[in-house]
Protein backbone atom coordinates (compact mmCIF):
# COMPACT_ATOMS: atom_id res chain seq x y z
CA UNK A 1 0.00 0.00 0.00
CA UNK A 2 2.35 2.30 0.52
CA UNK A 3 4.48 1.21 -2.35
CA UNK A 4 1.50 1.75 -4.29
CA UNK A 5 0.94 5.55 -2.49
CA UNK A 6 4.72 6.33 -3.20
CA UNK A 7 4.21 5.00 -7.13
CA UNK A 8 1.19 7.67 -7.46
CA UNK A 9 3.40 10.36 -5.47
CA UNK A 10 6.22 9.84 -8.30
CA UNK A 11 4.00 10.14 -11.15
CA UNK A 12 2.05 13.09 -10.03
CA UNK A 13 5.38 14.79 -9.41
CA UNK A 14 6.69 13.47 -12.98
CA UNK A 15 3.26 14.87 -14.33
CA UNK A 16 3.49 17.99 -12.62
CA UNK A 17 7.55 18.51 -13.70
CA UNK A 18 6.24 17.69 -17.38
CA UNK A 19 3.63 20.42 -16.98
CA UNK A 20 6.35 22.62 -15.63
CA UNK A 21 8.73 22.09 -18.56
CA UNK A 22 5.46 23.16 -21.24
CA UNK A 23 4.36 26.16 -19.12
CA UNK A 24 8.46 27.03 -18.97
CA UNK A 25 8.18 26.52 -22.88
CA UNK A 26 5.03 28.40 -23.73
CA UNK A 27 6.55 31.62 -21.10
CA UNK A 28 9.76 31.37 -23.21
CA UNK A 29 8.13 31.61 -26.79
CA UNK A 30 5.89 34.69 -25.17
CA UNK A 31 9.16 36.02 -24.50
CA UNK A 32 10.62 35.61 -27.79
CA UNK A 33 7.32 37.41 -29.48
CA UNK A 34 7.33 39.77 -27.16
CA UNK A 35 11.16 40.97 -27.93
CA UNK A 36 10.33 40.66 -31.81
CA UNK A 37 7.28 42.86 -31.25
CA UNK A 38 9.36 45.34 -29.71
CA UNK A 39 11.97 45.16 -32.18
CA UNK A 40 9.28 45.85 -34.72
CA UNK A 41 7.84 48.38 -33.12
CA UNK A 42 11.37 49.98 -33.08
CA UNK A 43 11.93 49.71 -36.48
CA UNK A 44 8.04 51.08 -37.33
CA UNK A 45 8.96 54.65 -34.78
CA UNK A 46 12.12 55.07 -36.19
CA UNK A 47 10.48 55.24 -39.83
CA UNK A 48 7.75 57.07 -38.49
CA UNK A 49 10.68 59.70 -37.32
CA UNK A 50 11.98 59.01 -40.74
CA UNK A 51 9.11 60.33 -42.71
CA UNK A 52 7.94 63.11 -40.47
CA UNK A 53 11.58 64.32 -40.84
CA UNK A 54 11.09 64.28 -44.89
CA UNK A 55 7.62 66.05 -44.48
CA UNK A 56 9.05 68.60 -42.71
CA UNK A 57 11.79 68.98 -45.02
CA UNK A 58 9.13 69.05 -47.58
CA UNK A 59 7.43 71.90 -46.21
CA UNK A 60 10.24 74.14 -45.65
CA UNK A 61 11.02 73.74 -49.29
CA UNK A 62 7.44 74.25 -49.99
CA UNK A 63 7.76 78.02 -48.16
CA UNK A 64 10.99 78.29 -50.10
CA UNK A 65 9.09 78.08 -53.58
CA UNK A 66 6.24 79.72 -52.52
CA UNK A 67 8.83 82.73 -51.25
CA UNK A 68 10.49 82.81 -54.66
CA UNK A 69 7.46 82.68 -56.51
CA UNK A 70 5.79 85.42 -55.25
CA UNK A 71 9.76 87.09 -55.80
CA UNK A 72 9.02 85.76 -59.59
CA UNK A 73 5.95 87.48 -59.83
CA UNK A 74 6.68 90.95 -58.23
CA UNK A 75 9.88 90.93 -60.61
CA UNK A 76 7.55 90.04 -63.44
CA UNK A 77 5.34 93.21 -62.02
CA UNK A 78 8.60 95.12 -62.56
CA UNK A 79 9.46 94.10 -65.50
CA UNK A 80 6.21 94.39 -67.22
CA UNK A 81 6.19 98.07 -65.90
CA UNK A 82 9.93 98.61 -67.59
CA UNK A 83 8.79 97.54 -71.06
CA UNK A 84 5.26 99.41 -70.80
CA UNK A 85 7.53 102.78 -70.73
CA UNK A 86 9.18 101.61 -74.12
CA UNK A 87 6.11 100.42 -76.11
CA UNK A 88 5.37 103.64 -78.49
Amino acid sequence: MIASAVEEQSVSTQNISENIVQVTQGIDKINENISQSSSVSSDIAKEICTVTDTANEMAESSAGVDVRSKDLSNLSERLMKIVNKFKI
